[in-house]
């Protein structure tokens, strides 16, 4: 007896079943076996940890190829953690995204690439502060080297009550304090406040400083002839004078004063820098032992 070994593979040369296998086997089993390599995909912008503003349109770009599908770039599926499904030039909500390319190939192979992007959020909306000047009134006029005080209120939606942060400004003297003398001139003081912002408002009023006149003055030139005698009817000789005390009274506005003339052979002094109104003058004699007469008759002069 002899034996013929056979070939087990039920496949020809042409990829279809030998007669033997035609019954045992379905015709797919010979179909060709091709393999399939899974595509690469790399994220090339934006980069891993990038920033963007808010409402900033950003440009998503990746290379993907395939070695039996070839350049699959155009096919790459991009995704947020924070917004889903996005386009490859979008905007994002603010947060901190991660950011996915994924692309699949004809096989159903697929692959990804991941990076980090955080979009800053909108600014606070900020409303700018109000202030105004409450004294003095626009259109005050005060005379040279008046005391000033500056008031304001100032107020803010974010911040509050600002009053104590106003800078006060003159188109005359430049910064000035809150309580202050001005130069002489027409000035536009402005009141200036800023919050914790950035935002500012002024406000502004006039004054005007006129110039201080100072009130007229006058001299009175007063004589009188040394005493010969004393009051005792006694010789009273011209070395024995020490000198002379001038009183004087203004009965206009009440003021007085007197003055000491150290002089004995003195018979006149000039009085300077008088008010206008109605004096009474008198002379008191001092001798060199210090007795002082008494008052003369009192001269009446007026002075207008």
């Amino acid at each position: 007896m002899s034996l013929a070994a056979r070939d087990n593979n039920p496949c020809d040369a042409n990829g279809e079943l030998k007669g033997w296998a035609k019954k045992q086997y379905d015709p797919s089993v010979c179909a060709p076996v091709t393999s399939n390599s899974a595509p690469t995909v790399q994220i090339t912008a934006p980069g891993d940890q990038a920033e963007f503003a808010d409402g900033q349109l950003i440009g998503f770009h990746a290379a993907a190829t395939d070695v039996e599908d070839g350049d699959l770039s155009a096919s790459v599926i991009w995704t947020s953690s924070l917004d889903g499904s996005i386009a490859a030039n979008t905007t994002l909500s603010p947060g901190n995204h991660i950011i996915t390319a994924s692309v699949s190939d004809s096989g159903n192979l697929s692959a990804t690439d991941s990076v980090s992007v955080t979009v800053s959020a909108p600014p606070a909306t900020n409303t700018a502060p109000t202030v105004s000047i409450d004294s003095p009134l626009s259109g005050t006029t005060v005379e040279e080297g008046t005391a000033l005080l500056l008031k304001g209120f100032a107020d803010d939606a974010e911040d509050g009550d600002l009053s104590n942060s106003i800078t006060w400004y003159s188109s005359v003297d430049g910064a000035i304090g809150n309580f202050t003398t001005l130069s002489v001139g027409d000035h536009l003081i402005t009141a200036t406040v800023t919050d914790s912002n950035g935002a500012s408002s002024s406000d502004t009023i006039n004054l005007s400083v006129f110039e201080s006149t100072a009130p007229q003055t006058y001299s009175l030139a007063v004589t009188w002839s040394a005493p010969e005698q004393r009051a005792d009817g006694s010789q009273l000789a011209a070395q024995e004078l020490a000198g002379y005390r001038i009183n004087w009274n203004n009965d206009t506005n009440g003021e007085s004063g007197s003055l000491l003339v150290q002089d004995g052979t003195a018979t006149s002094y000039q009085i300077d820098n008088l008010n206008a109104g109605s004096y009474r003058l008198s002379l008191n004699t001092i001798d060199i032992n210090g007795l002082v007469s008494s008052n003369s008759t009192d001269m009446v002069v007026e002075l207008n």
